[in-house]
């Protein structure tokens, strides 16, 4: 019996770096995939607001846009429907942010709830050779 709880013992303490060293991981994709979905939040909104500023020009209005670091002249109509396609783009694409983002947060937790109890399991491991100790 007490060479079972020596080896859980062991195992766990070989086991919580990893857990910990995952769960920071998990966490700084996490975080990135949050960003990367608020960027293009941010973005299907600018394209938004920029396409009904735009609405108030006559469609034959010619306007630059950008191409790299140089603006070529083109007409309304395209530049309107660069930002409509740039927008639906990142509209479809927002799904597929999400069900990461949420696989992500299930893997942390998952891994966060190992740790927890690795670190509860080595904690009253801990205690108890206190105990024994003062005896």
């Amino acid at each position: 019996n007490i060479f079972h709880t020596l080896e859980a013992v062991q195992t766990a303490q070989d086991n919580i770096g990893k857990v910990a060293q995952r769960v920071q991981m998990l966490e700084d994709q996490e975080y990135k995939l949050v960003q990367k979905v608020q960027q293009a939040k941010l973005r299907i909104r600018r394209c938004g607001v920029t396409v009904q500023a735009l609405s108030d020009y006559p469609d034959d209005a010619k306007a630059f846009t950008q191409v790299g670091k140089m603006f070529i002249q083109s007409p309304m109509k395209d530049c309107v429907a660069d930002l409509n396609s740039t927008a639906q783009g990142l509209i479809e694409d927002l799904p597929k942010w999400q069900v990461a983002l949420d696989a992500f947060t299930a893997k942390k937790e998952a891994s966060q709830k190992e740790f927890n109890e690795l670190k509860t399991f080595l904690d009253k491991v801990r205690k108890e050779q206190e105990k024994q100790a003062a005896k």
